[in-house]
């Protein structure tokens, strides 16, 4: 009846292998695609985390500035006794206290690179047994040495 010539099951492995390789095709671009979008999402996530914890930074870099030019004008001894210096204080624990929720809050988001400065930054801040100026200095000196370094971590990972 119907002969099968060595033609037909060539055509048939060509079809077959044609279909494979464009399955193939197509799950590999599948799981490119992803993967591209999930580190897309990731860096959009971090630009956000990283937004917010140095926005905080920068504010209380702002307070301490403004302290200092009290302490200026009017001295040490009349800053640390006066209403504004308690103003003050409250403005940098509340900061404070927003970057270490978001900081907290986003834990997993935050690489290693950019958490290990902020516990370097933390534990700095925490590590004089002074006089209570003395530790807004230290405190101060903390912010003032890591911003930076943040700021060049975030860019680093955010930026590329």
């Amino acid at each position: 009846m119907f002969a099968i010539s060595g033609a037909v099951p060539m055509e048939i492995a060509t079809a077959l292998i044609s279909a494979l390789s464009g399955l193939i095709g197509v799950a590999l671009g599948g799981w490119l695609t992803f993967r591209n979008a999930s580190k897309e999402k990731l860096i959009e996530l971090r630009r956000n985390t990283y937004g917010s914890i140095l926005h905080e930074l920068s504010q209380i870099q702002q307070v301490i500035d403004v302290a200092d030019e009290c302490i200026s004008h009017v001295g040490w001894d009349r800053y640390f006794t006066s209403e504004t210096e308690q103003q003050h204080t409250q403005k940098i624990v509340g900061h404070m206290s927003e970057l270490r929720k978001k900081s907290s809050a986003e834990y997993l988001i935050i690489s290693d690179g950019f958490r290990n400065l902020l516990d370097e930054m933390n534990k700095e801040m925490s590590s004089s047994d002074a006089e209570y100026y003395e530790e807004d200095d230290t405190f101060d000196r903390a912010i003032a040495k890591y911003r930076p370094l943040l700021l060049a971590q975030a860019k680093k990972e955010v930026i590329g």
